[in-house]
């Protein structure tokens, strides 16, 4: 296999053999006693996930004797595979690669090469205009529809309702104020949705709190503050302590503190606030949760799910949100998905799930979402000015 970006001499190299291993607590053992991974690992593919993509680069991993594993879970490891190609997607200098027993290697890079072969873009910018007419013809992106805003409503005409979806501002407050510029956004008549994790990381915390606090208080039930794991860690913090409070820390929950304090606060004066976030929003056309579905119905499904899943396998009613960040918007439909062009008003799906969060607090972009009561969207972005190394990653990477 052709090592990419890094010269093998210099590259740390794992091994884990799941040789014996049939069940997923046998594989997060061995997955421990192999690789390194902190105190707070919590034996679960979130988890994982996180560990992959935080381990020092360049790093190899080689898994082996997998195929006992996959037998007897056939759809955990499937998961497991793709939590390794995420992580590559996301981390350039990690590479991994599946043994098959006559040696030879399955690299999640490969994988991700053939899926774009077969018609699926992928996170990343490549072949963006390929895409685009790939959309086009499944009738996913709806040929000639002119990109850009909203068009001027004639006058005596009501103007038609809309739903704006932002998520994962992080304390990024400039970005959130140009992103609902360029989205057009009217507080007198358009709903406004976060899906979840205003707080830590960001550089203006406290204002972005602010804000959003005095938009609930003059929209009311148009402005639904949906919370992520951010909030969750915040309110798990000031509950209990001890371990949640270190883990929050361990996630830039340290900025909230200290920005609230800036401002002659404390974050505890507000926690009735943090706990009214509802954990999901519910239309008649679509959901919004700050992580993942399993379950179409938002109800059914685990408050962890909720907040913390990165699962994107899903086909169920379609779901709007945020958490993982991606370079781009992503549409996934099951094990098919595809970037979403901006700027281009498209038939909104019935079914999948559509990821928004694409990273501002990261130096990427914030990413938005319009939603008119004619069935159609458009997504919008604006760049980040947080420089990357401000931010810092912890367990949630989002």
């Amino acid at each position: 296999m052709t090592l990419r970006s890094h010269c093998e001499e210099d590259m740390k190299k794992y091994f884990i053999d799941l040789s014996g291993v049939s069940d997923r607590d046998g594989f997060h053992r061995r997955l421990q006693e192999s690789i390194p991974v902190p105190d707070w690992y919590g034996n679960n593919l979130d988890a994982l996930y996180d560990v992959l993509t935080e381990m020092p680069e360049p790093v190899q991993i080689r898994i082996l004797g997998w195929q006992e594993l996959a037998e007897a879970e056939p759809l955990y490891f499937d998961r497991v595979r793709r939590v390794f190609r995420d992580a590559h997607r996301e981390t350039p200098g990690l590479d991994t690669v599946f043994e098959e027993k006559n040696g030879a290697g399955s690299d999640p890079a490969e994988e991700a090469d053939r899926d774009a072969a077969e018609g699926f873009a992928g996170p990343g910018p490549e072949a963006a205009a390929e895409k685009a007419d790939r959309d086009a013809v499944k009738g996913f992106t709806e040929p000639g529809t002119e990109a850009g805003s909203d068009p001027p409503v004639p006058a005596g005409i009501e103007k038609p309702g809309r739903t704006l979806v932002i998520t994962d501002l992080h304390g990024c407050l400039d970005e959130c104020k140009n992103l609902l510029a360029k989205m057009g956004f009217d507080e007198e008549t358009d709903t406004l949705v976060n899906l979840g994790d205003t707080i830590d990381r960001g550089p203006k915390i406290y204002e972005t709190f602010v804000f959003l606090r005095e938009l609930k208080e003059r929209m009311g039930d148009r402005c639904v503050l949906i919370r992520g794991n951010h909030e969750q860690m915040l309110l798990d913090a000031a509950r209990t302590g001890g371990r949640n409070k270190d883990l929050w820390y361990y996630n830039k929950g340290d900025k909230t503190v200290f920005s609230f304090l800036h401002h002659k606060h404390r974050y505890q004066e507000y926690l009735d606030w943090y706990e009214d976030m509802p954990y999901y929003y519910v239309t008649d056309k679509y959901n919004c949760v700050h992580a993942s579905l399993l379950d179409p119905d938002p109800e059914k499904n685990e408050t962890d799910t909720l907040l913390w899943g990165r699962d994107t396998a899903y086909e169920g009613k379609l779901v709007l949100t945020g958490h993982t960040p991606y370079r781009a918007p992503i549409f996934f439909q099951g094990e098919s998905y595809g970037r979403i062009q901006e700027d281009v008003w498209t038939v909104l799906p019935e079914t999948g799930m559509i990821a928004l969060d694409t990273g501002c607090v990261y130096g990427n972009r914030l990413t938005g979402m319009t939603i008119r009561d004619d069935g159609t969207f458009l997504v919008t972005s604006v760049p980040s000015g947080v420089k990357d190394d401000a931010a810092g990653r912890g367990q949630s990477g989002s």
